[in-house]
């Protein structure tokens, strides 16, 4: 399987409906979403950020794999590697033994929800949550804003009672993570302000996806901030396409941009 979809970057509708849904600030989301995939939904191959889980796995197939393939199907967590398509490697390795399985011990897109949620999560099929997380980050957040009200965080959030959040979000396990610790300290962050830029954030994404062509185009990074090698990678793509290399991202780089990475 191969996995890259649409990679559609986050619209400021999805993320204005789930901000009034959950009853939260943007401050609060946007620290969830930074520590979960560092802002990013989508790698630069187009595919959705994921991680396989191997215990997730071996509790899924009865353990029937743990001596055969110890790395994908294991009672202990971990084991995980490197990110990006690493993690593919690992999923297509177990998705050969048991592909229901294996899509439903991996965790994706911006909130990492496992695929094995979304029968509660009200997806019609594993098959279709999966499309779902192909799509868009859109899609990706709105299942996480699905998760998280489905397990009853929405209070947590709301209140910034991040050590609850972590423990229902993460599991029983955050502390040694860090995570309550990391999710306060990107609220203190996004609530001085100012929050991730979508326009900026969406060309971010179509320069990474155009960054597995030509290395110069990479902004290393998600983040909706216009900083220093956003600027240097838009001026690089302003010259490939005849346009003063002035590293701001005027109407005609950003409609350029998007019409190159195949977002429209």
């Amino acid at each position: 399987m191969n996995f890259a979809g649409k990679a559609l970057p986050l619209q400021q509708n999805a993320l204005d409906e789930i901000i009034g849904n959950l009853g939260c600030d943007g401050a609060s989301l946007w620290s969830v979403i930074a520590v979960e995939t560092s802002g990013q939904g989508f790698w630069a191959t187009k595919k959705p950020a994921i991680l396989f889980e191997r215990h997730l796995f071996s509790r899924m197939t009865n353990n029937i794999y743990d001596n055969s393939h110890p790395d994908i199907s294991n009672k202990e967590a971990g084991g995980y590697g490197a990110s990006g398509e690493h993690q593919y490697a690992r999923l297509n390795a177990a998705l050969a033994l048991d592909q229901n399985a294996a899509l439903a011990s991996t965790s994706w897109g911006l909130g990492q929800v496992l695929g094995e949620h979304w029968k509660p999560l009200g997806y019609p099929s594993l098959q279709q949550f999966v499309s779902d997380m192909q799509d868009s980050e859109s899609k990706q957040l709105l299942a996480m804003a699905k998760f998280i009200q489905h397990n009853g965080l929405a209070n947590d959030l709301k209140a910034r009672d991040w050590s609850n959040f972590a423990r229902k979000y993460n599991g029983s396990n955050y502390a040694i993570n860090h995570y309550d610790a990391k999710l306060a300290q990107h609220d203190e962050l996004f609530k001085k302000g100012p929050l991730p830029d979508l326009r900026i954030r969406a060309a971010q994404l179509a320069l990474t996806y155009l960054s597995l062509d030509n290395g110069k185009f990479d902004p290393h990074g998600v983040d909706g901030w216009m900083g220093r090698m956003t600027s240097a990678a838009l001026a690089e793509f302003q010259r490939s396409k005849g346009l003063t290399a002035s590293g701001t991202l005027d109407n005609t780089t950003y409609t350029d941009l998007i019409a190159a990475a195949n977002l429209s």
